[in-house]
Formats: structure tokens, sequence, C-alpha cells
């Protein structure tokens, strides 16, 4: 049972970071898509062609090059939040390694039998 436990507690601890790292990353890389930036406008022009191209009007083009764009986003902040969480368990992981290793073997590997 206590391993259940621990094993929701850890997957909701895990969901949850994952969750807040990339809302915090979403905050830190909007501010790198500026309407003045020549880069960003170039590949929203490039996607908006794109989907030109394939019979979408002006306007329905822009909107889904903005799409595109936010979904690139969206994806670069799940990948760092996932980054950020397996550093945060390797640590975790390298911080229990000494207590493993203290922790004594029982001489004794016969178990216990249930006498009838």
């Amino acid at each position: 049972m206590m391993r259940q436990l621990g094993g929701s507690f850890g997957i909701a601890i895990i969901t949850t970071m994952v969750s807040r790292l990339g809302q915090q990353h979403r905050v830190d890389l909007i501010p790198n898509i500026s309407a003045i930036n020549f880069q960003v406008q170039q590949r929203i022009q490039g996607i908006k062609q794109m989907f030109m191209s394939q019979g979408f009007s002006a306007n329905e083009a822009l909107e889904k090059a903005y799409q595109v764009i936010n979904g690139s986003i969206a994806r670069q902040s799940a990948v760092l939040s996932y980054m950020d969480i397996f550093l945060y368990l390797g640590i975790l992981f390298l911080l229990c390694v000494p207590f493993v290793l203290l922790i004594r073997k029982n001489k004794n590997n016969s178990s216990p039998a249930i006498s009838d």
C-alpha cells in the first residue's frame, strides 16, 4: 500500500511541477516573439505563405501561422520543463545513493516461517 501511495504522490508532484515549470518557461519564451523582430516576422510570413499555397485566405493563413508559432512555444516550454524535472530527479537520486549504501543487509537470509 505504501508503494502505491508513494507512486501516486510522486506522479502527482511531478505532474504539478511539469505544469508549473511549463507555464514559467512559456512566460520566459513569449518575450522572444516580438513584432519588431525581423526573424520572427520572416517565419510568420513563411508559414502564412505555406498556408496560402494550400488554399487558405490571407486572414485564415495568418491566424494559422500564429497558431503554429503558439504550438511551437508550447512544445518548447514542455521540453524545457521535462528537462528540469529530469535534472531534479537525477539530483534527488544522487542524494539518495548514500542512504541506500548505508542500509545494512540482513545476515540471516532465511525468512521467518509461519508455523501452523
